[in-house]
């Protein structure tokens, strides 16, 4: 967690390096928060649709309707909630999350317009950055104390 809250706190760093436990422990958090409003926003919107195709199949001239309207009401404010959510926060971490990863960048040793090279920037996030000074400053620190002291 404490990578995910200096992901937002260096929202404006461009340059400098990150580690890569920094890089990837802000892209899991991110992923997390992306799937804990995806999934229930999909279920959401898949459990009004097959009840309202029930409750269609169901409905005779004969018997009375079962009343689903203000459940699917409640449902369908929830998925648009969870959608706004989520919509928010991608706008929010967007400017952050590409700050990240242009230091991953330098902490492998080159430009941050790498960033751009969809293939390309995968191999920089994932390789070992520069154990000694590159010409984007000192190795990159561990943990958020670290930053503090430095």
């Amino acid at each position: 967690m404490q990578y995910f809250t200096l992901m937002f706190k260096r929202w404006n760093d461009f340059s400098g390096r990150s580690s890569r436990a920094e890089f990837w422990w802000a892209f899991l958090i991110c992923i997390l928060i992306n799937l804990v409003c995806t999934i229930p926003n999909f279920l959401i919107g898949f459990v009004p649709a097959f009840l309202d195709a029930f409750h269609e199949a169901s409905h005779t001239a004969d018997t009375d309707p079962t009343n689903i309207a203000g459940f699917l009401g409640i449902m369908r404010t929830a998925s648009t909630g969870l959608s706004f959510f989520l919509l928010i926060f991608s706008f929010a971490a967007f400017i952050p999350f590409v700050s990240l990863g242009i230091r991953r960048i330098h902490d492998t040793g080159h430009s941050g317009w790498w960033i751009l090279v969809p293939y390309a920037n995968l191999v920089f996030f994932l390789k070992r950055g520069d154990q000694a000074s590159n010409s984007f400053g000192a190795p990159a620190l561990d943990t958020e104390s670290d930053y503090r002291l430095a």
